[in-house]
This record gives structure tokens, C-alpha cells and sequence, in this order.
């Protein structure tokens, strides 16, 4: 039997619902099937306890189709199209999956309204009174998976739709900030951030306020999701810094230690998440008066913790099957020299020879 549930979520401000979410989560027809997964190092940065994702298809892409019926000439949501455009481009950087907008329904993946709320309780029905819009995924229950300490569910996403209500007196930037904020939830944001942060495109209480990126917990929030469950692969890492210790886990090419500091860092550990594929993770480290160090593999330590010793440079390597699919890519921050280019797949980066201190590192998975 297919289980769904659906959620309404409001959020008052000065007395008056400012925007609503709706979500058509997903269990599989058979619940027990879905496979469990532990994601060590991984984030999570919703109120939610359930994420979504779009699954490869013949497009390579997540098609969204845009449906403009608003009649206000003056309404920043008459200009539809360019709307969606701008929040495509948004979670097209923030997630690193092609997203495209048709003019042919019949292929579309997401079906995006925009209209006043009259228009839209016409096309839909049920349409509240008071919020801005809404966004609804829907699918089979795709995997359970252990982030921070509790299970959370992965839906695969088969169909979605938002909508947006072209009100009275909204700014052109509550506009753009609406429509990306909806689009997120149909890319599989279900939820919205455990931070108050205004500049969060996905805070229910921000339309109006900061700018029209997807900020770094957000986009690796979803992002973790789609590199496991839609690519096979994603890479975590933490790295041990001069007078800090341990950091907390990084991914998606976030930073792993300091940058501007003048900090050293002396050590890092590794970890990949595979789905579907095989393989690992090898690295090893250049260290003061050490040298090259033997390479470690998967969530082992490369360089000292405690020593007082400085990382110099890094190679990183992928091992098995996941090599043949992905190249890992990684830049480090140097000493006097700031952020080096890119490197991938066993080349060094910082420096050997130079007695210079690597400062952070970034690491990314790049399909092949």
C-alpha cells in the first residue's frame, strides 16, 4: 500500500501569515524495502525530518514548466518567466544539477503557477487565505538515512508544484526571493532552516530581506542528498587546525579550516558515501620535518594531532569503481600564497620545500 502524508506549515509575523509551505511526502509501496544508510560527517539543516531528490532522467535535467496567470500587469509575478529563470540559475549553482525551464508542459518535471489568489484557487481549489505560496513534492520512499544522530527520509521525487500569489504591494526582491524559496521545496527542501537566518533563501520569515543566494548549509543540506543519491557519491572531511583542534565535518566544497587566520593545519580525515557504486578514498600529507607521510585511507588521519607540526600539502586519490565515475578535485589555502588553483586525482596541493603552512583545504566530487 502507498502511504503519503502532507504537511501545512504557517508562520505568523506582526500578525499575518506571511508565507506557507506544503509538502506531499512520500513512502514507497513497500516501506520496508528502502535501504538504510549511515552518513557520517553530514549536515542537516531543516526543521523537517524528510528530503527529496530528482532522479536521473531522459532530459538531464529537472524540467520546470512555468504557468504565469496573473492579470496584474504591474505585478512583479507578471513577468513569470524571468522569475523562474533567476531561481533556476540560484539552485543550478547552490546544488550542481542542470535545472531548465519548457515551454512544453507534457515533459515538464515541476509545474510553477503564478497568479492572484482568486486565479490560482480557480486552476487549484484550495488556496489559503493569508500565505505567499507553497511547494509540493511528491514520490516513493527512496532511502532512510542516519544524519546527525537520527533517521531521516529520502523521497524520490515523481511530480511537483508550486505556487505563487501575486500580492498586493510585493517588491520586486520578495518576487525573486518567493520564487526561489518555492523552487527549493520542489527540488526537495522539505522544511526550512533550523537558523533564523535572514539571508537564508529557504527562512519562511526572509522575503524582503538579504539577497537571492542559497547560502552554504542550505545548498549542502540538499546538495549531500543529491551527490549520494542522484551521482553515487559524496565526500566529507574535517580538518585539525592550530589551536582549535578538530573542526567539525565539512562537504560540497565547504572549507575545512581557516582562511585569513594564519592558522595551521595539522591534520585531516576523509570520508566517502557511496549508493549503488564501490570503491574509497585514499590521501596522504606533506608535514614539517616529516615529509611525505605513508597514504591513509577512509576517515584515517593524515598529518599530526597534537604534535604542533604543520601541514604542507595534500594528494588525495579515489580507489575502485568510484574512480571511473568521479574525479576529486581539491584546493588548498597556503601560507603567503592564499587559495591555489584546483587539483584532481593524486596531484599535490599546497607546497613541498617551502616551509610554508597550509591554512584550509576545499574538496569536491566532479562526475566524470
Amino acid at each position: 500500500m502507498r502511504v503519503k502524508f502532507k504537511r501545512i506549515t504557517y508562520i505568523f509575523i506582526a500578525a499575518i501569515t506571511f508565507i506557507t509551505t506544503l509538502h506531499l511526502g512520500g513512502s514507497g509501496d513497500v516501506v520496508q524495502a528502502a535501504p538504510n544508510v549511515n552518513m557520517p560527517g553530514a549536515i542537516w539543516y531543516s526543521n523537517s525530518n524528510d528530503v527529496g531528490f530528482w532522479p536521473n532522467n531522459v532530459h538531464n535535467a529537472v524540467v520546470v514548466y512555468a504557468n504565469r496567470r496573473t492579470t496584474n500587469p504591474n505585478g512583479h509575478l507578471h513577468q513569470f518567466v524571468d522569475r523562474i529563470n533567476e531561481a533556476n540559475q540560484v539552485w543550478r549553482t547552490a546544488l550542481g544539477i542542470n535545472i531548465v525551464r519548457t515551454t512544453n508542459r507534457s515533459i515538464a518535471n515541476i509545474i510553477a503557477y503564478a497568479g492572484t489568489r482568486n486565479e490560482m484557487r480557480a486552476i487549484l481549489g484550495a488556496v489559503g487565505t493569508t500565505y505567499w505560496g507553497f511547494g509540493a513534492f511528491n514520490g516513493p520512499l527512496h532511502a532512510r538515512v542516519n544524519i546527525a544522530g537520527r533517521e531521516r527520509l529520502v523521497t524520490r521525487i515523481t511530480t511537483a508544484t508550486a505556487v505563487h500569489v501575486d500580492m498586493p504591494g510585493m517588491t520586486l526582491l520578495q518576487a525573486r526571493q518567493l520564487v526561489a524559496h518555492e523552487l527549493g521545496h520542489t527540488l526537495g527542501y522539505d522544511g526550512h532552516p533550523t537558523s533564523g537566518n535572514v539571508n537564508n533563501i529557504m527562512t519562511q520569515s526572509s522575503l524582503g530581506q538579504g539577497g537571492l543566494v542559497v547560502q552554504p548549509n542550505e545548498a549542502r543540506h540538499l546538495r549531500q542528498i543529491y551527490n549520494l543519491f542522484k551521482r553515487g557519491a559524496a565526500v566529507v572531511y574535517r580538518a585539525h587546525v592550530e589551536t582549535t583542534g578538530w573542526q567539525g565535518w565539512q562537504g560540497c566544497g565547504q572549507t575545512g579550516g581557516t582562511a585569513g587566520q594564519r592558522r595551521q593545519m595539522e591534520a585531516l580525515q576523509l570520508q566517502l558515501h557511496l549508493h549503488g557504486i564501490q570503491g574509497g578514498i585514499r590521501y596522504r600529507a606533506h608535514v614539517e620535518t616529516i615529509g611525505w607521510q605513508p597514504w591513509v585511507a577512509n576517515g584515517a588521519t593524515a598529518g599530526t594531532a597534537g604534535q604542533a607540526r604543520r601541514m604542507e600539502a595534500i594528494q588525495i586519490e579515489l580507489t575502485g569503481t568510484v574512480a571511473t565515475r568521479f574525479h576529486v578535485e581539491y584546493r588548498a589555502h597556503v601560507e603567503n600564497i592564499g587559495w591555489q588553483p584546483w587539483v584532481r586525482n593524486g596531484a599535490t596541493a599546497g607546497t613541498t620545500g617551502q616551509w610554508l603552512q597550509m591554512e584550509a583545504i576545499q574538496i569536491r566530487l566532479i562526475p566524470r
